[in-house]
C-alpha cells in the first residue's frame, strides 16, 4: 500500500496506488510513504518511485512490513528512504548545513545594514500611495510547501484581483506572469521593481527558513498547477531571493528556459555557485538589465 501523507499533522494521510501518483498536485502531499513491504519486495518499486518522486519534489519512505522482515530475514530501519533528489544526497549534506548558516548570517546583516533603507522605502510608499506598506502572498517553497512570502508594494492593492484584465500583457509563455507595462504597477513600484527594493523584505523569509539568498524563485500554487511533471523538480531546492536564471536569462521569455536553468543550478549546486550568483547578481539589479 502507497500512504500520502499531509504536512499538517492534524489531516489524515490518504492511501494511493502507484499509478495515481502521477496525477497528485505537487503541493500535496508532503511524502510518500509505502507500507507492507519486505527490503526485497520493495526493490523493484525502487527507481519508478524516485522517477515520480523527483518529478513531484517528494521525499520516499518504505516502512517494511516487520513480519516480512522476520521471514525474510532481511533488517532495515522502518524509516529508511530513497533519497530523490541529488541535492539531498549525502555529498551535499555538509554544503547545505553550510548553506543555511550562510543564509542566518547575511540575512541578519542584511536585515541591521539595510534598516535605515528598509524605513526610507516604506515611509515612500506610505506618503506617495497611501496604501499597506508590505506585500504578503502564499508561495510555494521546498518541497512544495506554501509559505508566506514578503515584499515591499509595489502594485496598487486590488492588483491580483484584476490579473485577468491585464493577462493579455504577459510577455512569459507558460503558468510564469510577467508584463513590462503593467497598469497595476503604481508609480514608486516602477523604481522599487527596477532597482529590486521590493525584494528586500524577503530578508526575513531566509532568516525564518522559508527562503534561501540564492535559488529558484519562488512561484504561486496556480503556478505549480500548471506545471508538467519534468517541472515540479524546481520545487526540490528551497526557493531564493536571486537564481541563476535572473543572472543569466532575465530577458528569455521562455519559461521552459527558465526552468532548465533551475534545473542546471539543482544539479551543478555548490557553495561557489551561489556566491557567483550572489556576484552576478548586484550588476544585474544596479544596471536594471531584467525583471
Amino acid at each position: 500500500m502507497i500512504q500520502l501523507q499531509p504536512e499538517s499533522a492534524t489531516s489524515r494521510p490518504v492511501p494511493a496506488t502507484l499509478r495515481e501518483l502521477n496525477t497528485i498536485p505537487p503541493e500535496h502531499p508532503d511524502e510518500v510513504r509505502m507500507f507492507g513491504f519486505g527490503p526485497s519486495a520493495s526493490t523493484p518499486y525502487a527507481e519508478p518511485l524516485r522517477t515520480i518522486a523527483t518529478e513531484l519534489s517528494k521525499t520516499i519512505r518504505i516502512v517494511p512490513d516487520p513480519v516480512a522482515q522476520q521471514l525474510s530475514g532481511e533488517q532495515v530501519a522502518v524509516d529508511g528512504f530513497f533519497p530523490w533528489s541529488q541535492v539531498r544526497n549525502d555529498p551535499h549534506e555538509l554544503g547545505l548545513v553550510a548553506k543555511r548558516l550562510i543564509d542566518i548570517v547575511g540575512a541578519s546583516f542584511g536585515l541591521v545594514v539595510l534598516a535605515p533603507l528598509f524605513l526610507a522605502v516604506a515611509l515612500a510608499i506610505r506618503l506617495h500611495e497611501g496604501s499597506t506598506i508590505l506585500f504578503r502572498q502564499t508561495r510555494l517553497g521546498l518541497d512544495g510547501r506554501p509559505f508566506r512570502i514578503y515584499k515591499f508594494r509595489s502594485m496598487v492593492t486590488d492588483a491580483e484581483a484584476r490579473l485577468a484584465d491585464v493577462a493579455h500583457l504577459n510577455m512569459r509563455r507558460g503558468p510564469l506572469f510577467k508584463a513590462i507595462d503593467d497598469p497595476r504597477v503604481t508609480s514608486i513600484g516602477t523604481f522599487l521593481r527596477r532597482s529590486s527594493l521590493d525584494e528586500l523584505p524577503q530578508l526575513w523569509n531566509v532568516l525564518k527558513g522559508e527562503m534561501s539568498l540564492v535559488g529558484p524563485r519562488p512561484p504561486l500554487p496556480d503556478e505549480v498547477a500548471r506545471y508538467a511533471g519534468w517541472q515540479c523538480r524546481r520545487l526540490s531546492m528551497k526557493p531564493g531571493i536571486t537564481g541563476l536564471w535572473q543572472v543569466e536569462a532575465r530577458r528569455d521569455s521562455g519559461f521552459d528556459r527558465l526552468v532548465e536553468y533551475d534545473l542546471s543550478y539543482i544539479d551543478r549546486w555548490s557553495l561557489g555557485l551561489d556566491l557567483k550568483i550572489l556576484i552576478l547578481t548586484i550588476p544585474a539589479v544596479v544596471l536594471g538589465t531584467g525583471r
